[in-house]
């Protein structure tokens, strides 16, 4: 004789419960970042792991950039707490965020963009300050020019 036994557990739950491993990962990106409170934090791709990923952000006290192609993403970052956001397809993008900062460049970088682009990588590196950070949680192109990694150490 064999037993059947259901599991009576609501729809909603079962959404919730889809995104913790989203959540836990976002939550790994901003550790490795070790972020400060006040410090600026760029997020590179603002999918539903970038907006998990800008929010936290703003909960640990920092500054956050958002970065993305898609309009909608950007507004909706805006919406979660982002200070500033900027479109990746603008050719000033880089220009602009380092003007953003003073100068200084973002303390951390942390892409959770998805390309098989190296140019991504790249602009990670030129958006970060000397002896930043950039934590890659997506999924992007990694071959890169290693020179402005070691000038900025």
């Amino acid at each position: 004789m064999m037993t059947i036994v259901t599991l009576n557990i609501k729809q909603e739950y079962l959404k919730h419960a889809s995104l913790t491993t989203l959540g836990a990962t976002a939550i790994q990106g901003l550790r490795r970042a070790n972020p400060q409170i006040g410090e600026c934090i760029c997020v590179w791709g603002l999918g539903l792991l970038g907006q998990l990923t800008v929010q936290l952000a703003k909960c640990s006290g920092c500054n956050v950039v958002g970065v993305d192609i898609l309009q909608d993403r950007l507004n909706t970052a805006l919406q979660c707490g982002a200070d500033a956001v900027y479109d990746a397809t603008d050719a000033d993008v880089v220009k602009d965020i380092v003007f953003c900062t003073g100068q200084y460049g973002v303390d951390a970088t942390l892409v959770t963009a998805s390309s098989k682009s190296d140019m991504l990588i790249q602009q990670a590196i030129q958006v970060t300050r000397k002896k930043g950070k950039v934590v890659i949680i997506g999924d992007i192109g990694m071959n890169i020019d290693r020179n402005p990694l070691y000038n900025k150490e």
